[in-house]
């Protein structure tokens, strides 16, 4: 009975090279000023490669921030987003992503500012990088 178990998790290990392991939370915050109404909600992903040995090959995280206008005229706002153990010399801003004004590290903590004006509607910020 313990030889087959151990044959048979030696297989599954040796058939499953690599697997990936994502993270994702959402959050969200609003904010009032008058008749304007700005939420943001964010999802974080981490995605974590492992070889057979169950050794860390890589691990990539991703932010996506989802900035919401319901008013009807442009609201000048700043954004502010934390990374907890990343690379920030990797960070890459995906297509359509505005440039951030700030980005600055304390220890294991990234800190990335943007102030930007948010049309009315939906805005994607959207970055990666090595963690």
């Amino acid at each position: 009975m313990k030889v087959r178990f151990i044959l048979a998790f030696t297989l599954i290990l040796f058939l499953l090279s690599s697997f990936n392991v994502s993270i994702s939370f959402t959050s969200q915050f609003e904010v009032e000023g008058n008749e304007d109404l700005l939420s943001v909600r964010k999802s974080a992903y981490y995605a974590i490669e492992y070889d057979p040995i169950t050794n860390n090959t890589s691990a990539t995280y991703t932010s996506i921030l989802e900035v919401e206008n319901s008013g009807t005229k442009p609201i000048t706002a700043t954004l502010v987003d934390f990374a907890l153990d990343i690379n920030s010399s990797t960070i890459q801003l995906l297509p359509e992503t505005p440039p951030y004004s700030s980005l600055s590290s304390i220890g294991p903590i990234t800190q990335l500012t943007w102030v930007s004006s948010f049309q009315p509607g939906i805005t994607y910020i959207k970055y990666t990088a090595e963690a």
